[in-house]
């Protein structure tokens, strides 16, 4: 008999106890709250929109175009085609070349239709702008920041009878390169 209660003894020591499931709902509760800290700050650091104060100073400041968009809607693109255009040279240089990729943000996608239907006239006047460029002009930041508002008045020069609601509110270059 006592080796009968032996072997029963050695079958039990294979099976492993029952833990208390205190601990998992710990940790349950610990992986609950450290995603709701990561949301959170995800959602204040990436998601949230400007106070008014800081998009009126820098609306003010002139270097926030984007404050004029209604709040909440996402930017509207329009990529042109690539330029690659001589650029105007000084006697004594070398003939440079520049390859520039640009973008329009519009006001609303309404507004890239009347900019579609004169495309050759705004590629005609980006095309001028950028023959009549430097490189030791177009080199430095301030050359381009100049560039960007040239391309704007131009552009938005097309369409006078807008007003303010002009359809360009931004210039962006996706490719900048000089030869």
């Amino acid at each position: 008999m006592a080796t009968a209660v032996q072997d029963d003894d050695d079958e039990l020591e294979g099976i492993p106890l029952p833990k208390s499931k205190k601990k998992l709902f710990i940790l349950i509760a610990l992986v609950i709250l450290v995603l709701s800290g990561i949301g959170a700050g995800v959602y204040y650091f990436l998601l949230r929109t400007a106070p008014a104060e800081e998009v009126a100073a820098t609306a003010a400041a002139g270097t926030n175009v984007a404050a004029k968009e209604a709040p909440g809607k996402p930017p509207i693109f329009l990529a042109l085609e690539s330029f690659t255009v001589n650029l105007k040279i000084s006697p004594g240089e070398d003939q440079q070349f520049l390859q520039i990729g640009i973008s329009f943000q519009l006001r609303s996608e309404k507004s890239g239709d009347p900019i579609k239907q004169r495309m050759p006239q705004v590629r005609n006047r980006v095309l001028l702008l950028l023959t009549n460029s430097r490189a030791s002009d177009l080199s430095t930041t301030e050359g381009k920041e100049k560039l960007v508002e040239q391309i704007m008045t131009q552009v938005n020069g097309l369409y006078p009878q807008m007003g303010d609601d002009t359809p360009v509110l931004g210039v962006f270059f996706t490719s900048f390169i000089i030869q």
